[in-house]
């Protein structure tokens, strides 16, 4: 910490023919180039020998678990390599135990004899020809969210005091643009969910976070989700009982634990029927922003199945599902019965109702599916709704 202190005190180092990659950096707004000027700024004016980048720890204190790990020069390096380097690196206790703190060198930590000594010396930066290094720590809310680590060799020497000055002032720059690429991205990827959301309209969508809280759901999702929790409907309010169902927040778990160990772009999807219900089955997925595997994913849970009190609708198509689940559920009783062509009086003598009552229905469900007749109702129950031109 003395030496920090002293590196605070410093004089300024000049940004010796750093302003071109100090503007790309700046206005950068994609994090392969945001991390291809930086290296090059900071082997300009802090020559090194290997440059690491966690970008968004998942948990800093208990895992090296991060969104993306840069490297320059760029290695192909183990799942075990990562996971036993962080259980014997002696920065995260550090910083663990010192919070807040922003630049910090090995030297710092320990005398060069005592890190010698230690494991992580001896697996992972002999090997390399690491004998030095320093590290950069971006924090928030009191969380690690990034860390920058600098090694250098024997012959290279120590990070000096005026280095790790110059560093401390690049900080500020590199944390600004690290944050603002965690929020863009972040938005971009509620963004691409929020496009599937709308294109499967008026199917019950429901939207959820990298920690599985709800960041959107539609009135359909509220009263689907109500259906998969509660067997019996009456006297539940589906947005004050709203919980995303066990069954489908199990395979939510399921893919974040894979995207975990994998931590590629890739997508999931799973096609998931209630345990007790086969009327009522749901899609779920997965999905991550495509142009950059930087963020956490979102998770996407669109319901495919509806529940109607005399029918079973399992053997339907999502198409004629959609028509359905803008319906109430009488309306949808009164559909299914006018496609097996059931006359108005025998639709009321089986739902035992008044034939006005059906007529009234009837009337409701043209408005709402925008048809006039019952023709055109039975087409769109056999062919699905209409296609756009």
């Amino acid at each position: 910490m003395a030496a920090r202190k002293r590196a605070l005190q410093a004089e300024p180092v000049a940004l010796t023919g750093s302003i071109s990659h100090l503007s790309r950096i700046a206005g950068a707004t994609d994090l392969s180039l945001f991390w291809e000027a930086l290296v090059a700024l900071l082997q300009e004016n802090v020559p090194h020998s290997t440059t690491f980048l966690w970008y968004d720890y998942v948990d800093f204190s208990t895992s090296s678990l991060a969104t993306r790990v840069f490297e320059a020069p760029q290695l192909e390096r183990s799942a075990d390599y990562w996971e036993n380097r962080r259980r014997s690196h002696l920065t995260p206790q550090y910083l663990c135990e010192n919070p807040g703190t922003i630049l910090h060198r090995l030297s710092d930590i320990a005398p060069a004899e005592r890190i010698r000594s230690t494991e992580f010396y001896q697996r992972f930066m002999r090997p390399e020809g690491w004998e030095h290094g320093v590290t950069l720590a971006f924090w928030e809310k009191g969380l690690t969210r990034a860390t920058l680590v600098l090694y250098r060799t024997y012959e290279q020497g120590n990070f000096t005091d005026q280095e790790c000055h110059w560093l401390t002032l690049l900080h500020p720059l590199i944390e600004a643009v690290l944050f603002r690429m965690i929020d863009q991205y972040q938005q971009q990827a509620v963004q691409d969910a929020m496009g599937d959301f709308v294109r499967g309209l008026p199917i019950g969508l429901i939207l959820l976070n990298w920690d599985l809280q709800p960041v959107y759901v539609n009135d359909a999702g509220y009263a689907q989700a109500l259906a998969w929790n509660v067997p019996n409907l009456r006297h539940h309010d589906p947005r004050a009982d709203f919980r995303v169902p066990a069954e489908l927040r199990r395979h939510c778990e399921q893919f974040r634990v894979a995207w975990l160990q994998r931590r590629d772009s890739g997508s999931c999807i799973e096609k998931v029927q209630h345990p007790h219900d086969e009327d009522l089955r749901a899609v779920v997925s997965m999905h991550q922003v495509r142009s950059f595997s930087v963020h956490r994913p979102t998770f996407l849970i669109r319901f495919t199945g509806v529940r109607t009190r005399t029918h079973t609708t399992a053997h339907l198509s999502e198409s004629q599902l959609s028509i359905l689940a803008q319906l109430t559920p009488t309306e949808r009783e009164v559909t299914l019965l006018v496609r097996q062509g059931l006359s108005n009086r025998q639709i009321a003598e089986q739902l035992h109702r008044e034939v006005c009552t059906i007529k009234d229905h009837l009337g409701h469900i043209y408005r709402k599916l925008d048809i006039r007749t019952r023709t055109q109702l039975v087409s769109m129950l056999v062919e699905g709704p209409p296609r756009l031109a």
